[in-house]
Formats: C-alpha cells, structure tokens, sequence
C-alpha cells in the first residue's frame, strides 16, 4: 500500500475509496463465517483489486494490465493438492490420484495436469513465464508444457519438504525448505 501511494503524484479521492473498499474486502474474506459470504468479500476484494489496477485509465498500460488481471485471474487457476492420493487403495484409475490441477473455465472444470509427477504431495504451485513449477515433499518440479512433462529441478536442491516457493524480482526461485531453510536458485 505504502508503494501505491506514492506511485501516485496526486493521490484523488477514488484511489482511497478503492484501497479502503480493497481492504474491507481482504478482513471480510478472512472473517467470513459461511461459503456465501467469502464469495462475495472475494468478488468486492477482485472488483477493487481490478479497479486499482486501472488506475490511471488516460494510460493505455494500466487498462491492458487491468483487462490481463481481471481475465487470468477470474478465467484460469493451478490448483496443487498437499495429500496422499488414494491409488495405493482402490488402483489406478481412482479420480484421487492427481496433485496438481488446472483450469481455463472459471473452476467449473479441472484437468489434472500431474503427469508423470510422482504421487507424493503438491506443496505449492507457481506459474513462471511458460513454465510451472511445483514444490513437492521431495523436492521442486519443472514442467515446460503445461504439465505433460515434468522435470527434477535443481542440481544442488536437497531431497526434503519443500512448502513454498516463489520467484523474486531477480529471476530467481526461493523455496523453503522443511529442516533445511531456505535455498535461492535460477529460475526455469
């Protein structure tokens, strides 16, 4: 928030309304007590969230910016599942047996895109450019191609729960580690 402000020269009257109703939405989302109402804090926290984005709309960038938020964000997700599937119990073509998951439909469809990861835990998911990568309970995966295909990454990355990733502003991939603390490595 502290950047917002001042990324502003001159800060008007909607940008504060827009944080404030932004705000209201974040603490209502978190403080909701039934599945309705954290949709509807969600749905105030996203037309906020779009709106601030679009901020300046004498700019072409922020409208463009706005327009590829409220799309990607409303339109398509990655889903990853922390949890054991049940494969090992009922056999192969159990609906569990997938880790991660995507969807292009708003969430009224899923495809597991797991591949040939294996059957362990999906801790965390992050989309980097064209590539995915996943933190699992043995390490971070790779995937080039939508989750076809994925790849061990990492020649020095210790073989332990990874719970969280992301990519930093240099381009380089932060996982943390169970036991081992945190690594930074190039990203995909």
């Amino acid at each position: 928030m502290i950047f917002s402000w001042r990324y502003f020269e001159r800060v008007a009257t909607y940008y504060h309304v827009l944080m404030l109703t932004f705000l209201a939405g974040m603490v209502g989302f978190c403080l909701t007590g039934d599945i309705f109402d954290l949709f509807v804090w969600f749905e105030l926290m996203g037309v906020s969230a779009y709106a601030l984005t679009a901020y300046r709309p004498e700019e072409r960038g922020p409208i463009q910016g706005a327009l590829n938020f409220a799309i990607t964000n409303s339109v398509g997700a990655y889903l990853s599942l922390s949890g054991y599937s049940r494969h090992w119990i009922i056999g192969p073509d159990d609906p569990g047996v997938g880790h991660v998951y995507q969807t292009i439909t708003g969430g009224t469809s899923w495809t597991d895109i797991s591949g040939n990861l294996p059957d362990i835990p999906a801790n965390d998911i992050v989309l980097n450019g064209q590539a995915l990568i996943a933190a699992s309970d043995i390490g971070v995966y790779t995937s080039a191609d939508n989750g076809s295909t994925w790849s061990r990454l990492g020649n020095n990355l210790p073989n332990v729960v990874v719970s969280q990733i992301l990519v930093d502003p240099n381009g380089s991939l932060v996982a943390a580690t169970h036991g081992r603390g945190i690594w930074t490595i190039p990203a995909p």
